[in-house]
């Protein structure tokens, strides 16, 4: 017979013995609750310099901390940290760029992704104060407020350029068909980068930029780089309240509508058919919520970040389009997209 002694402590065992028969992936757990640690890293390596100062010149860390004026040991930690995971290769002492580093993270290089990484860098307040956001429906971070640093308001206006150039814009060109089009107004366009690869892509096109008017500089340095200043034009506009008073007879908005509430969204969709000529089309691009399922991730992710809007489903983008008059809207997978999945076409009646 067991004493008291011995009882109390047989739960204990067969607690921590169950537990260690268990199949559930407590990795997986660890895994999502770090990842900050690893977006530190990578965003801290560009913000100094890391990749960069590397292309083309491997360096020991004590070298490199003295090229860049940082300290010795967190340079080490922090190169060793890039190298674990997999944007830096060591040998002999020696760190240099991997072959993504190489493309994606040296500062000139036309697919730089410097500024969309730093623009999400500037996200962590948001995301660390979600759950007072969700208890209570406000947000209470800076960037509710209107974008008064300079270094914050070229990255955010950049990291779209970034995504573009990416592959995003390629993917999107290989999927939409344009060969019959003349006239495309890029709603909400940013910085051009998706006019200018369509445009590239299909000699017979013209288009035209509309977006707020801090973007146009940004837009008008990347169109005059790629030797389209005659058939690009930028204006400036708030998409939600002016009208796009010209006939064009493709509207392309690319990754806009996830920005505003529904409401909205019917009120720029409204703009865009009264701005399409007979049988123009629209083209929608976005990431897309399944319509069943809580997935795929980064949607779902991507959704809490939005203060106005979130991101939608295929069904509801769809319903919108017929509501205000289009026709015949279908959706379309992009397979290469980087960051953006889809497209929903619709055509004027």
């Amino acid at each position: 017979m067991q004493s008291p002694e011995e009882k109390t402590k047989t739960p204990a065992k067969k607690s921590i013995s169950s537990s260690t028969n268990e199949t559930y992936d407590i990795k997986k757990i660890y895994e999502i609750a770090t990842g900050f640690w690893a977006s530190g890293a990578l965003i801290a390596a560009i913000k100094v310099g890391i990749f960069t100062k590397l292309e083309n010149n491997p360096s020991t860390s004590d070298s490199l901390a003295r090229k860049l004026g940082l300290n010795k040991r967190w340079t080490e930690k922090l190169l060793t940290a890039c190298a674990a995971m997999g944007m830096l290769e060591k040998s002999n002492n020696y760190f240099s760029n991997s072959p993504t580093a190489s493309q994606f993270l040296v500062e000139y290089k036309p697919r730089y992704q410097g500024a969309f990484l730093l623009h999400l860098g500037s996200l962590w307040e948001r995301f660390g104060s979600l759950s007072s956001t969700i208890e209570t429906g406000t947000r209470n971070d800076s960037q509710t407020t209107e974008r008064t640093d300079n270094e914050t308001s070229r990255s955010w206006i950049l990291s779209s350029h970034n995504v573009a150039m990416s592959g995003q814009a390629e993917a999107l060109a290989q999927v939409l068909d344009l060969s019959e089009r003349k006239h495309l107004c890029d709603v909400g366009g940013g910085p051009g980068t998706y006019s200018a690869v369509l445009c590239l892509r299909n000699p017979q096109l013209k288009a035209t930029v509309l977006d707020d008017p801090e973007v146009i500089p940004y837009a008008q340095e990347i169109i005059e780089g790629s030797g389209l200043q005659n058939r690009i034009t930028v204006k400036p506009a708030q998409v939600p309240f002016h009208t796009y008073d010209e006939e064009y007879d493709v509207m392309l908005v690319s990754g806009v509508l996830h920005g505003f509430s529904e409401a909205t969204c019917k009120k720029i969709l409204r703009k865009v058919y009264k701005a399409l000529s007979r049988d123009g089309i629209v083209v929608v691009q976005e990431m897309l919520l399944d319509d069943e399922d809580a997935k795929p991730l980064l949607p779902a992710l991507f959704s809490l970040n939005m203060t106005m809007g979130e991101t939608y489903t295929a069904a509801q983008i769809m319903s919108w389009l017929y509501d205000v008059g289009f026709v015949k809207a279908e959706v379309k997978q992009i397979p290469d997209g980087t960051w953006m999945d889809h497209i929903i076409i619709a055509r004027k009646a």
